[in-house]
């Protein structure tokens, strides 16, 4: 996967992939530079990833202290 800011190997990540309908959660396994302005981020999924529903969805960014 490809993101403009980088992820801190070990954080829970959502996935929503818009073009296949798919959503699913990962943890950040690496992360890498890719050029000067993105980063190369390699996932483990908890779980097969599963068909996205129709309606609203709310999702909140959570932060743990460590």
């Amino acid at each position: 996967v490809t993101s403009g800011v980088p992820l801190a190997p070990g954080s829970a990540v959502f996935l929503y992939i818009a073009s296949q309908e798919l959503i699913g959660w990962a943890e950040v396994r690496h992360c890498g530079r890719r050029g000067m302005f993105g980063y190369h981020i390699g996932l483990e999924f908890r779980g097969s990833l599963m068909r996205a529903m129709e309606g609203t969805w709310e999702f909140a960014s959570i932060h743990g202290a460590s």
